[in-house]
């Protein structure tokens, strides 16, 4: 778990708090001195390692919580409201860390009120209210996606609303075709000699796959 105030031991180093992870866990010596320096490495603390959480600014000090939740190897990470105590620059190197993270194979799982980072980030939303899951959504935003831009199931597969229209042409047609994503394909439909903005639910019945 990686905290909002970052909750490092205070009078321990940035390589003690990293270290402490790994002996309560019962890690030999052998495998903290190997393993220390490296995730201390990967969020780029490994030239502080020597230094107290106080001589540390904000974002380093999230760093040091970052690396000591890391140093075990953990499957999933949760992080609470990682950048809430950040300026916005240093918040953006923080969020590139999780991405970087989650790259390499860790599910990272960020509880936040910043609309903002979600909005960029772009990742699945699960917002729970009340202690129950009210919305579970795929490349979505804080708010949600629009409801003019959700993907349309057909035919086993996906339509999607971002690509719904098609180019002008002289004669009536439907199309479907890839996007970047091979699981959305796009629909749409043109009559006689104008585009025609068609929405694809309203053209699902002539679409062929």
């Amino acid at each position: 778990v990686v905290f909002q105030d970052f909750r490092l031991l205070e009078d321990r180093t940035v390589y003690e708090n990293v270290e402490f992870a790994m002996r309560v866990v019962g890690a030999s010596k052998r495998e903290i001195r190997k393993r220390v320096p490296e995730v201390l490495n990967e969020v780029g603390l490994n030239y502080k390692a020597r230094m107290y959480p106080r001589q540390l600014s904000g974002g380093e000090q999230q760093r040091g919580a970052l690396a000591r939740a890391l140093v075990n190897h953990p499957v999933i990470l949760v992080a609470d409201e990682p950048t809430g105590n950040l300026d916005p620059e240093t918040s953006e190197a923080i969020m590139a860390l999780l991405l970087e993270i989650n790259k390499n194979g860790t599910t990272v799982l960020i509880c936040t009120h910043d609309a903002n980072l979600v909005d960029r980030m772009k990742k699945r939303v699960i917002e729970i209210d009340g202690g129950y899951i009210i919305r579970d959504e795929k490349a979505s935003k804080y708010h949600g996606i629009a409801e003019k831009d959700k993907p349309i199931e057909f035919g086993g597969m996906t339509l999607d609303n971002e690509a719904k229209y098609l180019s002008k042409n002289e004669n009536f047609q439907d199309a479907i075709y890839a996007s970047d994503d091979e699981d959305t394909i796009y629909g749409g439909a043109i009559f006689g000699d104008e585009s025609v903005e068609q929405p694809v639910d309203a053209i699902k019945q002539i679409v062929t796959i």
